[in-house]
């Protein structure tokens, strides 16, 4: 729902969903965006699963809501919030930052994310690494960039540059690596001397929880998320 401006872009899913749930006889229609559940009217449950945000995304990374082409994002969420019989978010940092954003959610519950063991590396490189999808502005590249002109260790970065709407970043000290197939960040977590993330905005931290299961030194933002998980 983030990659549109316009709302009524969302209208067909009713449509769409209805005849999946008849002919699979459906017991439980999961969304992985509240916006989708708004007006949903089918004849099971509906679990919504706020991952992130644009109006969290607005409140951590601006401080201010999102209006203009972004203000019916907050009414959506609200109306799919209201017509889902659980709501699931994946931390409860997350699920603080979505109530104070949106008020009170009754049926809202916590479901932290889970990840496979990472490999484990007898011995470390002095490199630090950093993966994220780096054109969000709330991943804060511009942060990892000043710091890796400091230090005495090269500062690798693995993530996509370039955004859907037209967004890049570029680093000027912090060496990019693109985007690397999730088997590989694994492997360079764990051969990693450090892992770091500056973000703003992390709603369930999931990279990092991979870095810490390979037993990777963490230097993390101070944010609520990681103050939860770590």
């Amino acid at each position: 729902d983030w990659m549109t401006r316009n709302e009524h872009d969302l209208d067909a899913l009713q449509q769409e969903l209805r005849p999946l749930i008849r002919d699979y006889a459906v017991d439980v229609v999961h969304l992985n965006a509240p916006t989708q559940a708004a007006g949903l009217d089918v004849p099971c449950p509906i679990v919504a699963v706020s991952h992130s945000c644009v109006v969290t995304w607005f409140h951590a990374v601006k401080g201010q809501a999102a209006d203009g082409e972004w203000a019916w994002q907050k009414d959506r969420n609200r109306r799919g919030f209201d017509k889902a019989g659980m709501v699931v978010a994946p931390s409860r940092s997350h699920a603080d930052m979505i109530e104070t954003c949106y008020g009170p959610i009754t049926q809202l519950s916590v479901v932290g994310n889970g990840a496979r063991p990472g490999p484990k590396s007898e011995r470390r490189e002095s490199v630090v690494f950093a993966a994220a999808r780096w054109w969000d502005e709330g991943k804060n590249a511009a942060v990892l960039d000043q710091a890796a002109s400091l230090t005495q260790w090269p500062v690798f970065v693995a993530g996509s540059l370039q955004g859907p709407d037209g967004q890049h970043v570029g680093f000027s000290h912090a060496v990019p690596v693109g985007p690397v197939p999730h088997e590989e960040v694994r492997s360079l977590m764990a051969r990693a001397g450090i892992f770091v993330s500056p973000s703003l905005y992390e709603p369930f931290g999931l990279a990092t929880l991979e870095a810490a299961m390979s037993a990777t030194p963490l230097v993390l933002a101070d944010i609520s998320t990681y103050r939860e998980l770590w």
